[in-house]
């Protein structure tokens, strides 16, 4: 009987903790009905495939799993401002979401996945080359693995993960001997574009044995 007292109560303080810190990790829901002085009340709905925190600075904080809802979350009125935060979105996003917070009033947060473009969620960003030569170049990546092509008196675009590139740029046709190789290193953020030229400016001949 004393062990199981001991179990009962180990848990009960648990749950206790738990709910003064605010942290809420599953459907969550307080006692319908459930009342109290300068406090009203929050249904957060987490639409996104992502671990959501909704914090303010006086140390309110609420975690919601994915496509996860917490339903009558007490919150005092003197809270009106919220900073929503995605725990594993592929890069840093967050923005802030207001209430009017009048007491015994109920409110509702919509968390959605932000839309982004398809170049911030890949992290890449874009190459388009010139080829003023008469002759089709190949372009090879760092690893010397071709990645593009362009016709002569041309333009091609491609995309590059962000970062810096060294990149080859190698005669398809036109020679007799030796093609022409030409080089050029090229960095970039997400969703930038850059240009390049070829020949590029500072670019090499090399002849291959």
């Amino acid at each position: 009987m004393n062990k199981l007292l001991y179990i009962f109560c180990f848990f009960l303080i648990l749950s206790c903790n738990k709910d003064n810190q605010h942290e809420l990790d599953t459907d969550y829901q307080y006692e319908d009905g459930y009342t109290k002085e300068d406090s009203y009340y929050l249904i957060i709905n987490n639409f996104t495939p992502y671990i959501c925190y909704i914090e303010c600075n006086d140390g309110f904080v609420v975690s919601i799993n994915p496509n996860k809802t917490a339903n009558n979350v007490k919150v005092p009125t003197k809270i009106t401002s919220f900073q929503i935060s995605y725990k594993n979105h592929p890069y840093t996003y967050s923005y802030r979401e207001n209430v009017p917070g009048n007491q015994g009033e109920k409110y509702i947060i919509n968390i959605k996945d932000p839309d982004f473009p398809e170049c911030e969620k890949k992290k890449i960003f874009y190459v388009t080359v010139k080829n003023d030569e008469p002759y089709t170049y190949k372009i090879y990546n760092n690893e010397g693995y071709p990645i593009a092509s362009v016709l002569p008196n041309d333009i091609c675009t491609f995309s590059l993960t962000a970062g810096e590139h060294s990149l080859t740029f190698r005669q398809a046709d036109g020679y007799i001997l030796f093609p022409k190789i030409d080089y050029d290193i090229v960095s970039g953020n997400s969703c930038d574009n850059k240009n390049i030229f070829i020949p590029p400016t500072g670019s090499e001949e090399i002849l291959e044995n």
